[in-house]
C-alpha cells in the first residue's frame, strides 16, 4: 500500500511538472524555461552528453530491411527515361551526319554512355537506406539521444509566433499545443510511446530547428540550432529505417508515414518515400479516409476528427501523384473511388490554404498526366491519340501557373528586396519558387508527350521552367540551407525535364543562346553540391550533357566551316582563280576582269553548267526572297574584308567575319560577294551599294539594273 502511494505522488509530481511547461509555453516565462531545462537535464542527461558524436559520425546502416535486391523499374515519365532518350537522340544525329569517328564525338559518346549508366544505378540504389540511420540501441528508441528540452521549448514558443511552412504542415495535422504535448508525451513517459509517436516529434522538431537556423542572424545561435536539427534527423531516419511490415491501423501511424515521406522526397531517396506514402495511403484506405463520412460518424466524430482525417489523405493524395509521376509508376489513389471533400484544407493557416490546394490541384493533373499521356495503356496509343489529349491539359496547367503567379505578386514572395535579410528566408518562399518551378516543369512534360507537333511549345515551356529556376536560386541563394531545400523540391521531386529537352534542341539546331542557358543552370547547380548527395549527382548528369553538347556544336561548326572552305576552293576555281595563301601577289586581282568584259562573265556562266548544276557553283535563288540571299555588307565590311582577303587570304576573312559575331557558317551568296568583290573592285562594288544593288545583279541583271552597273562604271 505504501509502495502504490508512493508511485501516486510521482505520477502526480510528474503530472504538475508537465502542467507547469504547458503553463510556460502559453506565457512563454522565464521560469517555465529553467524548469523544462530542469527537467530535460534529469531525463537526458546521459544521452545528451553523446548528442555531439552522434551529429559528427553518425553509425551509417551498410543494410538493412529496405536495400534493393536488384534494378528498380522507372517508367517513361521518370528523368532516367528522359534522359535516356536525350542520349538515344545524340546517337542518332551523330550517325546520320557521319561524325562518328571524330575523337572528340568519341569522348562525348563515351561520357554520355557512362552517365546514363550511372543514372540507371543511381536510380535503382537511390532508395535503399537513410545515409543517416544509426543502429537502433538494444532498449530501442527510448535510448536514442534528444536535443534539450530547454532549447524545444525556445524553438516552440518561436513557432507560435511565425507562419513557415514546415511548422505549418505539421500544424496542418495536429495544433501546435497537441505537437508540444506529443513531445513531453516522449521526453517523459520513458519509453511509453509509439513508433509514431518518435517519428512525429522528430520530424516536426527536425523543421523547426532548421527554419530557426534559417532565420536567426547569430552565428552561434544558428548553429546551436542545425546541431539540434541534425540529432533530430539522425533519430528520424533510424525510426524510419527499424519501422516494422506490420503497422497499427492508426491515425497516428498514417501522419507518421507521411511526414516520414515527405522527408524521404526532401532529401531525394524517391523509392523510400514511395513505399512510405504507399503504405499510408493503404492504411488511410483502411480507416476510410478517402470516403465521405456517414451521418452517424459525423455526429460521433466531430469536425475537427473528419478535418484530421481528410487532411491526411489530401497529403498523402498529392505525394501519391508526385511520386508516381517521377518514377514511372500508377498512382495507388483511384480517382473513381474517392469523394472526401476538399474542404478540410480550408482548417489550415490562411497564408497556406491557397498553397495546399494548389498542391492538391497539381497532383489531379499529374494523375491524368501519367494515365493519358505516359501509362503503359497510352504510350500504345497512336500518337495522334496522345497530341488531342495535350490541349485540355495545357489549359489547366495555364490556369494554375497564372494562379500561382497571381499569389506570389500578392503575397510579395517574388520579390528580390523581401529576401535580403534571414528573417525574410520563410520555407513558404521556397515553396512559391519550387511550386511555379514545378507547374512549368509539369507543363513541358505535357508537351514533351505531344512530340513534334508540339515542339515549339515545348521548347518554350522548357526555357521558362529554366529562367524561373535561375532567378528563384538567385533570390534564395544567400543561405545554403535554404537553396539545398528549394532543390529537391523545385528540381529532384518531379522529373525535371526543361533541361533534356533544350539539350534535344540544340543538337537538332545548334543555338549558343540555348546552350548559355544550359550552362546556366549547370552553374546554379554547382554551388549546392556540397550540401546534398542527389544534387551533386543530378548536376554530374546535367555537366555531361552540357559538355557533349557544346562539343557537338564545336566540331559541327567545324565541320562545316571546311566544308565551306572547300565550297569557296570550287568557286575560285570555276573563276579560272587557284587559291594560294601563301602567295600574295595577287593583289591587284581586281584588275583582271575589267568593266568590259563583264558580258563575258554573264556568257561564261553558260559554260560551266556542269558545275553542281548551276553556274560557277551557285544556287539558283530565282525564287527566294531577296532579302535573304542578297545580303551585302556594309560599306566598312567591304573595305576590312578587301585588306584581309588581299592581306592573309580568303580564309582569314570567314575566320574574322566569324569572330564579329557574324553568322558561324557562311552562305553561298555571301561567298559569292566576297568574291566578285575581289575580282572587279572596290570601287565599284561600293557603286553597287550606293544603288542598292547585289553583286549577283552581275549575273541575273533585272530589267531595273543600270547600265553603269553592269559596266562596272
Amino acid at each position: 500500500m505504501e509502495i502504490s502511494e508512493k508511485k501516486i505522488d510521482r505520477i502526480d509530481n510528474r503530472l504538475d511538472g508537465i502542467e507547469r511547461l504547458l503553463q510556460s509555453l502559453t506565457t512563454g516565462s522565464d521560469a517555465g524555461c529553467s524548469e523544462l531545462h530542469r527537467h530535460s537535464t534529469k531525463s537526458n542527461a546521459s544521452t545528451i552528453s553523446h548528442s555531439e558524436h552522434a551529429v559528427d559520425a553518425p553509425d551509417s546502416l551498410e543494410s538493412g530491411p529496405l536495400d534493393s535486391q536488384g534494378p528498380e523499374f522507372e517508367g517513361d515519365s521518370s528523368l532516367a527515361a528522359h534522359t535516356a532518350v536525350a542520349s538515344e537522340l545524340f546517337i542518332q544525329e551523330v550517325q546520320e551526319n557521319s561524325q562518328s569517328s571524330n575523337p572528340a564525338i568519341q569522348t562525348a559518346l563515351s561520357s554520355l554512355h557512362e552517365i546514363v549508366s550511372q543514372v540507371n544505378k543511381y536510380s535503382s540504389s537511390q532508395g535503399a537506406t537513410f545515409r543517416n540511420a544509426k543502429a537502433l540501441p538494444p532498449g530501442g528508441l527510448s535510448e536514442l539521444p534528444m536535443p534539450p528540452m530547454q532549447a524545444v521549448l525556445a524553438a516552440l514558443h518561436g513557432s507560435k509566433g511565425l507562419s513557415q511552412l514546415h511548422s505549418s504542415v505539421i500544424c496542418c495535422f495536429r495544433s501546435i499545443e497537441s505537437f508540444t504535448e506529443l513531445c513531453l508525451k516522449v521526453y517523459f513517459t520513458y519509453g511509453n510511446f509509439s513508433q509514431a509517436d518518435f517519428i512525429i516529434v522528430n520530424v516536426g522538431l527536425y523543421y523547426i530547428f532548421l527554419e530557426c537556423s534559417f532565420i536567426n542572424s547569430d552565428d552561434a545561435t544558428r548553429n546551436e540550432y542545425r546541431t539540434h536539427a541534425r540529432l533530430c534527423q539522425c533519430n528520424l531516419e533510424t525510426a524510419l529505417s527499424n519501422l516494422s511490415l506490420i503497422l497499427p491501423r492508426t491515425y497516428e501511424v498514417v501522419e507518421a508515414l507521411l511526414l516520414g515521406a515527405m522527408y524521404a522526397s526532401e532529401v531525394s531517396r524517391t523509392s523510400l518515400a514511395w513505399l512510405l506514402n504507399s503504405t499510408a495511403i493503404t492504411i488511410g484506405q483502411t480507416l476510410g479516409f478517402h470516403r465521405a463520412p456517414s451521418r452517424s460518424s459525423v455526429t460521433i466524430e466531430g469536425n475537427d476528427n473528419r478535418d484530421y482525417q481528410a487532411l491526411l489523405f489530401w497529403m498523402g493524395y498529392t505525394m501519391d501523384k508526385g511520386l508516381a509521376l517521377r518514377l514511372g509508376y500508377a498512382p495507388i489513389m483511384s480517382e473513381d473511388d474517392i469523394n472526401v471533400s476538399e474542404s478540410a484544407i480550408d482548417s489550415v493557416h490562411d497564408s497556406w490554404s491557397d498553397i495546399l490546394r494548389a498542391w492538391v490541384v497539381h497532383a489531379k493533373l499529374q494523375g491524368r498526366m501519367y494515365t493519358q499521356l505516359y501509362s503503359a495503356a497510352a504510350l500504345a496509343l497512336p500518337i495522334s491519340q496522345r497530341q488531342s489529349r495535350v490541349p485540355a491539359l495545357v489549359a489547366e496547367m495555364r490556369t494554375m501557373i497564372a494562379e500561382a503567379l497571381q499569389l506570389a505578386a500578392m503575397t510579395g514572395d517574388l520579390d528580390h528586396s523581401c529576401s535580403t535579410t534571414p528573417e525574410n528566408y520563410t520555407i513558404r518562399s521556397i515553396t512559391v519558387h519550387s511550386n511555379l518551378v514545378n507547374f512549368l516543369g509539369s507543363l513541358t512534360l505535357v508537351y514533351r508527350a505531344g512530340g513534334d507537333l508540339y515542339a515549339e511549345d515545348c521548347l518554350q515551356s522548357a526555357k521558362e521552367a529554366m529562367e524561373m529556376h535561375i532567378r528563384s536560386l538567385e533570390m534564395l541563394d544567400k543561405n545554403s540551407g535554404v537553396r539545398d531545400m528549394y532543390l529537391h523540391w523545385a528540381i529532384l521531386y518531379t522529373p525535371f525535364v526543361p533541361f533534356t529537352v533544350i539539350f534535344c534542341h540544340i543538337i537538332k539546331s545548334p543555338d549558343r543562346s540555348d546552350l548559355n542557358l544550359l550552362e546556366r543552370f549547370v552553374q546554379s547547380l554547382q554551388s549546392a553540391c556540397e550540401l546534398s548527395d542527389p544534387i551533386t549527382k543530378f548536376h554530374a548528369v546535367c555537366d555531361t550533357l552540357f559538355n557533349v553538347a557544346l562539343r557537338y556544336i564545336e566540331v559541327k561548326t567545324l565541320h562545316q566551316k571546311r566544308a565551306v572552305e572547300e565550297t569557296f576552293d570550287k568557286y575560285l576555281n570555276a573563276l579560272g582563280l587557284v587559291p594560294s595563301h601563301e602567295d600574295k601577289s595577287d593583289e591587284t586581282m581586281e584588275n583582271v576582269i575589267s568593266g568590259s568584259e563583264v558580258g563575258d562573265w554573264y556568257s561564261v556562266e553558260f559554260r560551266h553548267k556542269d558545275l553542281d548544276g548551276q553556274a560557277f557553283g551557285l544556287i539558283d535563288v530565282s525564287d527566294a526572297p531577296a532579302d535573304e540571299l542578297h545580303q551585302v555588307p556594309g560599306n566598312g565590311e567591304w573595305v576590312a574584308l578587301r585588306l584581309i582577303i588581299d592581306n592573309d587570304g580568303w580564309r582569314a576573312a570567314i575566320a574574322r567575319r566569324r569572330e564579329q559575331g557574324n553568322p558561324a557558317v557562311w552562305g553561298e551568296a555571301e561567298i559569292e560577294t566576297i568574291v566578285i568583290a575581289r575580282l572587279i573592285g572596290i570601287d565599284k562594288a561600293l557603286g553597287w551599294l550606293d544603288q542598292r544593288l547585289s553583286p549577283r545583279d552581275l549575273f541575273h541583271p533585272s530589267p531595273e539594273t543600270p547600265a553603269s552597273a553592269m559596266h562596272g562604271t
